[in-house]
């Protein structure tokens, strides 16, 4: 059995997961809190809600919304339902004590089930969560949009009047999120009023959208084209999830094997009495989403613009909007202003229904085709053209995963993007049994955490090398079930040169198969613009001893 063999066993999806970007989404959960219960007006907007005889305040369901919920009716249909366990209020409460106040002592508190059904929703979200981007469609260097047009785009321009009929929409972008709650909202304000009720059913959805508009201030989201980013380069490596599950695979393996006497079959899988360190990780991880060489980038970029800041005009005025985990000063002020301009748009609406006027005298912006009040504060990029060299955006549309790690603005933000995905790891590292623990952290946190850039190269390069065999497998086997996984995916075409010389050498090591003969003539033959590169380093002689005609005759010697 291999190491490919002791992947696929300890489950690849759960060793993809040791990359999920969490810092990626949004404004941290605690800054969202804040800027709920600054921008609200609490005199009725303090209790939010979700089932009878049970509510959370109005900054809380911000922090909520979106993150830990996709939708306002899966978090109301959740609170419906009291008790413990997964699918129950226990999941809310967890959410509000643990993540949103962030009180980690309170976690054991929770039953195992519920907590797991949220991290797992969590992450699931996080993964798919082009509805927290302001642009998640845009090109490289395509920081506002292009023009007039896209900007109606961004704000998604509603073209019905009672949005209660379309409450599941498919939300694109954060623009996009934040009107489709808002208009839900005040349709119920109005009716609320119109039927001599208080406003507080509205307060949900109103809520709710908040979450969206706040996204729209955070400066990581402002130009990372998330959607765009997958779209590219995902399948221009697709096999960046199995190569970084065997690279953490044969990195903690090697730590834990060279320092036990049992060696690293046991190193893998475990004396009979105690799981192996790659099931004990993959058993932590196993609830978080898989991940692609897409978010990686969309998750760098999202870093460094939350950082650095992203210059943008709102409301007249030009700032500096700052992202994720970097809260205050203005950034903090517009947003808290957007929130409290779009509640009194909800306070309006419940006071014309309470005088009984007409539904337009609610929407008379919408009717006419334009944008609702706190739309009016929604950021508008200043292009590349008018900032320094060092605001500029990232330019990510390039040609290849490793000509992208050696831009210098790419590496700038992945050297943020690493220590934020190291202490992530840390927290993972902690949970493991403790003969495991000390090998995790120099085998996989601190290469994140101290060359992000390496590691990644490592990761993108890498293929089972066992030094001459692992559990009974010999280098040929190994390079023959990568060949295989790769040929499965159709991307024998994107391995990088290094892989191809590596995975040929393998191949052909030793007495060599007509199956292995074929993988590697394959491997050759995939990419032509590798191919001269590969005959170079592997050598045309030993390739036309192993391949014979075949080979000569499409690849003659030169003189």
């Amino acid at each position: 059995m291999g190491v490919l063999d002791v992947q696929r066993l300890a489950g690849n999806q759960a060793m993809r997961s040791l990359m999920t970007p969490v810092v990626v989404q949004r404004f941290e959960s605690d800054e969202h809190l804040r800027l709920g219960d600054q921008g609200a007006d609490r005199a009725h907007a303090e209790m939010v809600p979700l089932a009878p005889g049970y509510q959370v305040t109005y900054g809380e369901m911000i922090a909520m919304a979106g993150d830990f919920f996709g939708s306002l009716s899966q978090l109301q249909g959740i609170a419906q339902v009291p008790g413990t366990g997964a699918g129950t209020r226990e999941e809310i409460e967890y959410v509000r004590v643990v993540k949103v106040h962030g009180d980690k002592s309170k976690k054991d508190s929770y039953s195992e089930s519920a907590v797991r059904a949220a991290d797992h929703r969590y992450y699931e979200l996080a993964l798919s969560n082009r509805s927290h981007f302001v642009n998640p469609e845009g090109e490289a260097g395509d920081t506002a949009g292009r023009a007039e047009g896209a900007h109606q785009e961004l704000r998604l321009q509603w073209t019905g009047i009672l949005p209660g009929f379309v409450s599941e929409l498919v939300i694109p972008r954060a623009g996009a999120g934040y009107r489709h709650y808002h208009m839900e909202a005040l349709f119920q304000a109005y009716v609320a009023g119109f039927e001599g009720q208080g406003i507080e059913g509205a307060l949900a959805p109103e809520a709710f959208g908040a979450h969206y508009l706040t996204d729209a201030f955070s400066g990581g989201h402002l130009r990372t084209a998330r959607s765009s980013i997958q779209d590219y380069w995902n399948p221009k490596v697709p096999m960046f999830g199995y190569n970084l599950t065997g690279w953490i695979a044969q990195e903690l393996a090697a730590r834990i094997g060279d320092a036990h006497w049992y060696g690293r079959d046991v190193a893998y899988h475990g004396v009979p009495w105690q799981a192996g360190a790659f099931e004990q990780v993959a058993s932590k991880l196993a609830e978080k989403g898989a991940l692609g060489f897409g978010d990686v980038v969309s998750g760098t970029i999202h870093d460094l613009d939350s950082e650095r800041g992203v210059l943008a005009d709102v409301n007249g005025q030009r700032i500096q909007l700052m992202g994720d985990g970097h809260l205050g000063g203005d950034t903090e002020r517009v947003a808290v202003e957007a929130v409290n301009y779009s509640h009194n748009d909800l306070t309006r609406a419940w006071l014309i229904g309470r005088r009984r006027g007409p539904l337009q005298d609610v929407l008379p912006d919408v009717t006419a085709g334009k944008v609702l009040g706190a739309e009016q504060m929604l950021p508008n990029v200043v292009p590349d053209n008018e900032l320094p060299d060092n605001q500029k955006s990232v330019q990510w549309e390039v040609a290849s995963a490793l000509d992208l790690l050696s831009d210098p603005t790419f590496q700038r933000g992945l050297r943020i993007f690493g220590v934020n995905k190291a202490n992530e790891l840390a927290e993972v590292a902690n949970t493991l049994e403790p003969d495991v623990r000390p090998h995790f952290d120099p085998a996989v946190v601190q290469p994140f955490r101290t060359d992000p850039v390496t590691t990644l190269r490592k990761v993108l390069n890498w293929t089972p090398n066992t030094g001459g065999g692992l559990l009974g497998h010999n280098q040929d086997d190994n390079a023959l079930d990568y060949y295989n996984e790769a040929s499965g995916k159709n991307a024998v075409g994107t391995l990088t040169v290094k892989q191809r010389v590596d995975l040929i050498r393998n191949l052909l090591d030793g007495y060599t198969s007509g199956e292995e003969e074929n993988a590697a003539f394959d491997i050759l033959t995939a990419n032509s613009s590798h191919s001269q590169d590969v005959i170079r380093q592997v050598g045309w002689d030993r390739l036309e001893d192993e391949l014979g005609n075949r080979f000569s005759n499409r690849f003659p010697k030169s003189s």
